[in-house]
């Protein structure tokens, strides 16, 4: 029901999805519906919650191959790298959801709870990706951890991959390969970045 519900809600939007709509694409009957999630908003968490989980690698992120690879470098700006390129393929499964939640919000209160709750737990994630990184090497001159953090939220949010990659039509490799320059040019000092110490003048 949870993967009928996600689909239903990318291809046609969450206010004209009904729970008959819903029943009928999986294949039940609407009180199963309401029996398992009680209410829509509930199946549209269901519906998020699938997709975050809908990967290739079933056990958590934390687990992967790539992000242990990610926390054990000692290159900063391989760690952006491999955050790109890992993140990259969950935001494939898991943005078109999130516009879906997004353009909800507004006029439904139990939705935008779930907004406020995701774009809180995102902002966390991406401030313990900066303290990793200032384990690592320099952030770049001027730059707070709060900028710092605010600036990687923004940047690397899923939000901007749907509106590059799935509206304006970049492919995925060049928005990882954007994305990636962009996040070393904004967050790292040059010298560290471009992989040798400034020379005296």
């Amino acid at each position: 029901m949870a993967a009928a519900a996600r689909r239903l809600f990318i291809a046609q939007g969450y206010p004209r999805t009904t729970l008959a709509d819903i029943a009928d694409a999986a294949g039940v009957a609407v009180p199963t519906v309401k029996l398992a999630y009680r209410t829509k908003p509930l199946v549209l968490v269901a519906a998020w919650d699938h997709a975050v989980k809908d990967g290739p690698d079933p056990r958590p992120v934390v687990e992967q191959e790539w992000f242990r690879e990610m926390i054990s470098t000692p290159d900063p700006r391989e760690h952006l790298r491999l955050q790109v390129a890992g993140s990259r393929l969950v935001k494939s499964r898991i943005a078109p959801i999130i516009e879906v939640v997004r353009a909800a919000a507004p006029a439904d209160q139990e939705v935008d709870a779930l907004w406020e709750k995701m774009q809180a737990e995102f902002h966390d994630n991406q401030r313990h990706t900066i303290r990793a990184l200032r384990g690592k090497g320099p952030l770049r001159a001027g730059l707070s951890e709060d900028e710092a953090t605010d600036l990687l939220y923004t940047l690397n949010h899923p939000t901007l991959y749907q509106t590059l990659v799935g509206h304006l039509g970049w492919s995925a490799e060049r928005y990882e390969e954007w994305l990636t320059r962009t996040l070393i040019d904004q967050l790292l000092e040059p010298s560290v970045h471009n992989g040798r110490a400034p020379t005296a003048g």
